[in-house]
Order: structure tokens, then sequence, then C-alpha cells
């Protein structure tokens, strides 16, 4: 029934077809027993105060992945248990503590997509639910069903839609998304706008847009999550990166990419998808500093085959910071390997400048 396969949607505890089987693009078939978890919680401002309890969360996020990984090797549950935990975390601009719109309220939007199969599922504008990225997932799990009437399912929902298929589902729909902290930025901003201050640029300072992550299994197989409660003080049912194919999140057989930033620029310039299909000819850089990016404020990270026995992951932002953290499974024998993990709060020295790392991976094949 529709009801039964929205629960058995949800990632917790529920091993839905690990990808053993998978395409491999122009590589050769890829039969590695390491792991890869990639995380982000937001490029923009963080301050140095909370700096520790947001690595905290994103090391939380790291390991439910990594073990989600272990139990299932099923790359978009591993994805979709990060982005879980980041979005209660109530530092993120994501489920709980996430930004307001003009009118009080709480939006958000989430989006999660899988490398090997292309599926795609996405909601936006969704209120009172704590864990927008359940219900993307849930979406995309029931586009590969044909309704009862013939109808081809949605790749998104949106507003009061959305808020009604989680409640199909059996998702709670009346979480309190508000904080202490967002009630009080609420209050300052509302006031900013109504005197037409000069301050505005302040709201920018408490951004850090869509929390994400990309996982890949031991089979060699992408998969993408991402949530976000979008900019402060938006209109109300503005429609973010986030619900967007291509824009905040984009995977196929060779690699995947996350972004994060000013969502109107991302979506105008599919950059989570420019980035994975033009990662193996240019920088990333580059890439990033085209077009409608060129002037606004972004962060990527990216994790992408470059061989048949190597992975490398690159970030770059020109925000003030941006929060990132990976886990790493290295098979050092066939019956036993262990996870490294590393967060980082990478911040520019200035506003505008680009800020890039990268690291390479040897995969272990079997």
């Amino acid at each position: 029934s529709f009801q039964s396969r929205c629960m058995s949607s949800g990632s917790e505890g529920n091993c839905a077809g690990s990808s053993s089987e998978r395409i491999n693009g122009p590589f050769a078939p890829f039969r590695s027993r390491s792991m890869l978890v990639v995380v982000h919680a937001g490029a923009g401002y963080h301050s140095t105060s909370t700096e520790s309890e947001l690595r905290a969360a994103m090391r939380s996020a790291l390991q439910k992945a990594s073990a989600s990984l272990e139990t299932c090797n099923n790359p978009i549950d591993a994805a979709v248990e990060a982005v879980r935990a980041l979005e209660d975390c109530p530092l993120t601009n994501a489920g709980t503590g996430s930004s307001m719109t003009q009118a009080g309220t709480v939006e958000c939007d989430a989006c999660v997509m899988d490398g090997s199969s292309g599926r795609f599922g996405a909601v936006g504008a969704l209120t009172g639910v704590k864990n927008p990225v359940l219900v993307a997932k849930a979406v995309a799990d029931e586009y590969k069903h044909m309704t009862e009437q013939g109808l081809m399912p949605p790749l998104m929902v949106v507003g009061e839609g959305a808020k009604k298929f989680a409640s199909q589902c059996g998702i709670d729909t009346e979480s309190l998304l508000t904080t202490d902290r967002t009630e009080s930025q609420y209050t300052k901003y509302s006031k900013m706008l109504l005197q037409a201050s000069g301050e505005r640029h302040e709201m920018q300072k408490l951004v850090s847009d869509t929390v994400g992550a990309i996982c890949m299994d031991k089979g060699g197989a992408f998969a993408t999550a991402a949530s976000s409660g979008g900019s402060w003080m938006k209109m109300p049912g503005r429609l973010g990166a986030a619900a967007i194919y291509g824009s905040a999140v984009y995977a196929d057989a060779c690699g995947a990419a996350c972004a994060s930033g000013h969502g109107e620029p991302l979506v105008i310039s599919s950059l989570a998808k420019v980035v994975v299909q033009g990662i193996s000819d240019r920088m990333l850089s580059d890439i990033v500093m085209d077009g409608a990016m060129r002037d606004s404020q972004k962060g990527v990270i990216c994790a992408r085959r470059v061989s048949d026995s190597k992975v490398e992951v690159s970030w770059n932002h020109d925000t003030p910071s941006f929060a990132i953290g990976f886990a790493w499974y290295d098979a050092k024998s066939f019956q036993q390997g262990s996870w490294s993990f590393r967060t980082v709060v990478s911040r520019s020295k200035r506003n505008g400048r680009l800020t890039e790392e990268t690291q390479l991976f040897k995969v272990r094949l079997n």
C-alpha cells in the first residue's frame, strides 16, 4: 500500500536493497571494501563560540552515516541518516533551528539523489516537519510506483501538498521548529526591515544555508542529500536550491556534489550538476566562479572517482566559513577495517576569497 511504502522509506533500521550491482561509468567494475561519507553544515558564517558544538554535530552525522553504510551498504540511506542528524542540531539552518520567513513561520526544503539510478525526490516550503529529508526520501521512493489510477508520481511536492504527503507517510507534521535563538533573531530582523536599516547585511551573518551529505558504498556507488531552512526573512512560499533538481545536490555513477549558499544563483546555474559533470576537466574553483555564481556566496563539496583505485574529495567556498567533515573506511584486511573521522570549520581570511582543498583517497580493491 501507499502508506506502507512510505513507512519503509525511512532509513532507520531499514536496508532497502544494497547496491552490489552498479553502473560504473568509464571505469572498470568497482569492487572495493572502502566507504566514504562527506558532510557539510552550511556555507556562510559560523561563530567561533559554537564551533566545537557544530563539529560534534558533524561527527555524529558521520558516525550515523558510516554505521548505516556498514549495516546496509546503501548510500542513499546513509546520506539521509547524515542529513537527519544535522537537521536535529539546533545550530544548523535545517529542521529545528531553521531560519524564519517574513511571516514568522519556518518553511523547509530537502532533497535526495541516487547516483546509480538517477532517482531524485524533493520537498519544498514544508512546515511542521522535524526531518524534511525523510519526506524527500519518501517522495523518491514513491516515484518508483505508479499510482492506483495509473498516474505518474511527482519528483517534488511543496507546501500543503508536502505536509499532507508527510502525514500520509506517518511522519509527524506538527513539530515546533523554532528555538529561543531563532525567535530572538526574527524579532531583530523584523525591526531592521521595518526601519529600512542600513544594517540589513547583518542578516547574512547567521546564514549557514543548506546542510548536506555525500556517501559512497563498497560498490563505488554515490548518493547525496540536502536540507535547508532557506534564507532569513524570505517570502513565504519561496523555494530554495534544496528543492530543485541539480542545484543543491547531484550524483551520477562517477561522483556527487552538494552545494550551499545563496539559493537563487545555485538554482540558475544548476551548480551541483555542473560541478559533477565538469570536474573531470576543470578545477572546482574555475567551475564555481563561472556565470551566475561569480558574485554570489557559496560553498561546494564534491567526491569523484578519478581512477579504478582512487577517490578525490574537494571542497571550496568564498563565504566567511564552511563547516565540513568526512569519514573514510579503510579496509586494511579482508576481515578488519577502521573508520577515520575529520571535521573542520574552514575559514576565509576575508569575504570573497576562494578557499579550496583537495584530498585523495586510495581505494582498496578486492
